[in-house]
């Protein structure tokens, strides 16, 4: 539910001279220009975090945002952090349940393979960023990367991440994910787009990674 305010004579692409207009607003910290461009009972899904319903509440987390300081996060392109993280995937067993969520153990391992094979680019993926994510995904990028606070519980997995086999080798997959944490340490991936954040830097990629990370080890109690 968004409200597009663009002028009649901005050139053959209106969409595209209102996502300029807009995340050139977004980067100037213009607010009113942001605020003013969405209708009232505007919903902001924002991907591993939180809804914000209306026009005040977006509002009020654009304020946020603006106020934002810089903190260290924890980062996949750090040694200590990627050891870390192995030593919670070599501690997964079988029998465990998840905390929230529908998948099974050997789901979220086969999910964690493939997404972070789409990060790495280790296969021939497309990359291209959803009309929405052009309008919103700085902005919830921005506040889903600004502090160490965990992502939230059961957010929602693109279709193209959802598994739908229920059984596997436990041990291979666990190897596997492994395996593409350490390539981290080499990452080399100018073609990578987030289909929601689109365009990331490496630091925010690096962010981004370890939260994604944390949040299916914990949802296993790990």
């Amino acid at each position: 539910m968004i409200k597009i305010i663009s002028s009649p004579n901005c050139g053959n692409s209106p969409k595209m001279e209102f996502l300029k207009q807009y995340n050139i607003a977004f980067a100037e910290g213009n607010l009113t220009f942001l605020i003013d461009s969405v209708s009232d009972d505007i919903v902001w899904n924002i991907i591993g975090d939180q809804q914000i319903e209306g026009k005040v509440n977006f509002a009020k987390a654009l304020e946020e945002m603006k106020s934002v300081k810089d903190v260290k996060m924890k980062t996949i392109f750090d040694k200590n952090t990627r050891d870390q993280l192995v030593e919670r995937i070599e501690q997964i067993r079988k029998e465990q349940k998840a905390e929230w969520g529908k998948m099974n153990v050997v789901q979220m391992l086969r999910h964690n393979t493939y997404w972070n094979g789409w990060i790495l680019g280790t296969q021939d993926h497309t990359y291209k960023q959803a009309f929405i994510g052009k309008l919103f995904g700085k902005m919830a990028l921005k506040r889903m990367i600004k502090d160490d606070r965990p992502l939230d519980r059961n957010i929602p997995t693109s279709d193209q991440f959802k598994v739908h086999a229920i059984d596997g080798d436990l041990e291979s997959e666990k190897l596997k994910w492994i395996d593409l944490i350490y390539k981290y340490e080499n990452y080399n991936n100018p073609r990578f787009i987030h289909d929601f954040f689109g365009k990331m830097t490496k630091e925010q990629i690096g962010i981004l990674v370890y939260k994604h990370t944390d949040h299916h080890l914990r949802q296993f109690g790990l």
